[in-house]
């Protein structure tokens, strides 16, 4: 899934609204996007990291409190839990939204739209 030439949103003017880019943005490419990621899978593996060391931090704070009684232990806590887990869940819905996008477009047309621009194939014959 690497193109260098590609940018987010190349085959909108070409395709039908079900099978444009959900997420522009997520591109490494994009040029108003800050997302590292250029394959939607690390982008959802990413977001279950977060949210997992969400819930690691809660349940050592969680420990700290059963040991110490310190309260502060479990505000902390959640809120860790709350926002590293916010942060992931939208990482895994990004990453999955794309990856069904992919699968959307390669099963109508036959290829990735990373594998190929607009300009390589002949439009009229694309077909669903």
């Amino acid at each position: 899934m690497s193109a260098p030439l590609w940018r987010p949103q190349q085959w909108d003017a070409h395709v039908p609204p079900d099978l444009k880019e959900p997420f522009p943005s997520a591109h490494p490419n994009s040029r108003q996007g800050i997302h590292p990621f250029s394959n939607p899978r690390n982008t959802a593996l990413f977001g279950v990291a977060l949210a997992l060391m969400g819930v690691v931090i809660a349940a050592g704070a969680v420990s700290r409190f059963a040991d110490t009684g310190e309260a502060g232990a479990l505000v902390v806590g959640s809120m860790m839990l709350l926002g590293l887990g916010a942060v992931g869940a939208f990482g895994i819905h990004v990453g999955l939204a794309r990856l069904r996008w992919i699968r959307r477009f390669r099963e109508a047309y036959g290829f990735s739209p990373f594998d190929r621009q607009p300009g390589e194939i002949d439009l009229h014959r694309l077909g669903r």
